[in-house]
């Protein structure tokens, strides 16, 4: 696998020199919160579900999504992640019913097909970094 970092697959940020799970929020606007396992200061507040979150200007951070792809004979999937075995939980990012017919595929919701697989059966494993363009927000 071809790592861009060893952070898994979801939306960061980068802010004051460091890397935190993060996202977007919408009031107030043209923030993104992070969240840290730690009260890293004062301004962190407990999370909701778990550790502490802080909300933050979007224009002292950077903001990417990270994501893995592979192929399985021949045809595109996005690993979702890995089952408590290991095995990769696929989906299917071609657009064709019929081919995820053909592969064998199991209908998750409609038009959404995917499938469970040892990472050796699979094919072009690669996790990709996509900038998010935070000035483009208009709220």
């Amino acid at each position: 696998m071809t790592e861009a970092t060893r952070l898994p697959d979801g939306t960061y940020v980068t802010w004051r020199g460091r890397t935190y799970r993060g996202g977007m929020v919408f009031d107030p606007p043209r923030s993104v919160v992070v969240y840290s396992d730690t009260a890293e200061d004062e301004s962190f507040a407990p999370g909701l579900v778990t550790g502490f979150q802080r909300v933050v200007p979007d224009s002292e951070v950077t903001m990417f999504e990270l994501r893995t792809t592979c192929r399985w004979r021949g045809a595109p999937f996005q690993v979702v992640r890995r089952d408590p075995e290991g095995r990769l939980v696929l989906l299917y990012l071609g657009g064709s019913s019929t081919v995820a017919q053909e592969l064998g595929l199991f209908e998750q919701e409609r038009t959404m097909f995917g499938t469970v697989l040892p990472e050796s059966e699979v094919t072009d494993l690669v996790q990709r970094r996509e900038e998010i363009d935070l000035t483009r927000r208009t709220r």
